[in-house]
Formats: C-alpha cells, sequence, structure tokens
C-alpha cells in the first residue's frame, strides 16, 4: 500500500530509501491474501509514477515473488509513452505476462481481458482485423508495445467491424448443431478478413456457395490456416 501512494506522491529517492527498509520482510508478502495483494497492484498500476515505483520495487526484489518479468519497466514506459490512457490490465500484461500468479488472484473478467492481450499478441494482421478477432483494447495494447504508433491510433479512433455470421445462421441453412457450426465459422471468419471484412448479405452469399460445393460437408478435412498468416 506504501508503494501504491508512492506512485502518486513521492520521490524515486524517497521510495528507494524506504524500499531498503522494506527489502529484508518481501518474503511475507506471501502470507498476504492474493485477492488484497491483487487489488494493491493494481491501483498502483494506474498511478502516474508506476514506472519508477515498479523499478524501486524490482531492484529491492520486492515484486520477485509475484514473478515480475525481467527488464519489463523499460517496455512499460515506451508503451506508456505510446499510449498514456492504457488501461490497467495491459500494464500488468506487460510486467507480469498473461500467465496465473501463484500470489496474485485475478477475477475472471480480468483473467479473460489478459487473454485477448495474449490472443492479439499472436496475431500479425492488419489493426482492424486483429480488433476485430480479439478486441479494441487488446489491438491497441499490443500496438502499443509494438510500437506501432499509426496503427494504435487508427484502432483507437475507427469503428471496429463485427463478423455479421452467427451459429443460429448457419442452423437456419441446414447445418446441424455440434462441432460443424464452429468450424464452418473459422473458416468463413478467415475468409472475411481475407477479403476486407465485407457485409453480412456478401457472408451469407459465401456461405450458400460453401454449401453448395460441399466445403461444410468436407469440413473435417480442410486445413485451416493461422490468423497469423493474415496481412
Amino acid at each position: 500500500r506504501y508503494f501504491r501512494f508512492s506512485a502518486k506522491y513521492s520521490s524515486a529517492s524517497e521510495m528507494a530509501e524506504i524500499a531498503k527498509e522494506i527489502q529484508p520482510f518481501a518474503e511475507q508478502l506471501k502470507t498476504l491474501s492474493a485477492e488484497r495483494i491483487t487489488s494493491e497492484l493494481l491501483k498502483m498500476l494506474m498511478q502516474p509514477k508506476v514506472v519508477v515505483v515498479a523499478t524501486v520495487m524490482a531492484q529491492a526484489q520486492i515484486l520477485t515473488p509475484i514473478g515480475l518479468k525481467p527488464k519489463a519497466m523499460k517496455q512499460l514506459q515506451e508503451a506508456l509513452d505510446r499510449w498514456p490512457e492504457m488501461p490497467a490490465m495491459g500494464r500488468w500484461y506487460v510486467l507480469f505476462g498473461a500467465g496465473q500468479r501463484k500470489y496474485a488472484r485475478l477475477s475472471r473478467k480480468q483473467q479473460n481481458a489478459l487473454r485477448e492481450i495474449a490472443k492479439a499478441a499472436k496475431l500479425n494482421a492488419s489493426p482492424i482485423a486483429m480488433a476485430s478477432v480479439t478486441s479494441r483494447n487488446a489491438t491497441a495494447i499490443i500496438l502499443a508495445i509494438r510500437g506501432d504508433v499509426k496503427g494504435l491510433k487508427k484502432v483507437l479512433r475507427a469503428t471496429i467491424p463485427v463478423f455479421p455470421i452467427h451459429g443460429q445462421d448457419l442452423m437456419d441453412k441446414g447445418i446441424p448443431e455440434g462441432a460443424h457450426i464452429g468450424k464452418t465459422l473459422k473458416i468463413l471468419n478467415i475468409w472475411w478478413l481475407e477479403k476486407g471484412m465485407p457485409s453480412r448479405k456478401v457472408c451469407l452469399k459465401r456461405l450458400d456457395e460453401m454449401l453448395k460445393v460441399g466445403v461444410v460437408k468436407k469440413e473435417s478435412k480442410i486445413k485451416v490456416r493461422k490468423i497469423k498468416e493474415f496481412k
């Protein structure tokens, strides 16, 4: 809690002095509830001097039990320079990654946000395509980390298209409920992205073409390219 308030009010030298006093007791962090640790960290991450205080805590090995990523402070500072309004889970991702931490406990919503960020990190697509597959925030976070300022600005300002076809559309066409629905949607989603995200009408026409030539029935034999190959 001291460091959380320090991230707003104290200087780096003041933090460093206190950190020296706290460091011998760092292992006792493990005795606190994971929920309390997580709550304090998330509040700290949104403070103005978050990089300074995280650096001081890292040097004093206070964050070691939680799994601070090596050299993460520089990456966070660069990302925040590009997007100062980066949300807390983006900052968490830079410092701690997307995996579960033994001494921290995130809510299901927060875990899902990290998964979306991790998913966006694996994509090599246009910024808008990335956002349509994951989310605006997840894409913006990864673009800020990558240093794609142009793409970042585009994603933050643009209207993100939503894939216009749903499972019910396939069932309305006579495709039985089950694994075929998800697999067919995946194929159609890939085509939608490759073609520049056309309208629902165009997508339904493509679905009809797939049904006509039997693509859906042969679905299990079709090799679906990974989305990271998209341009």
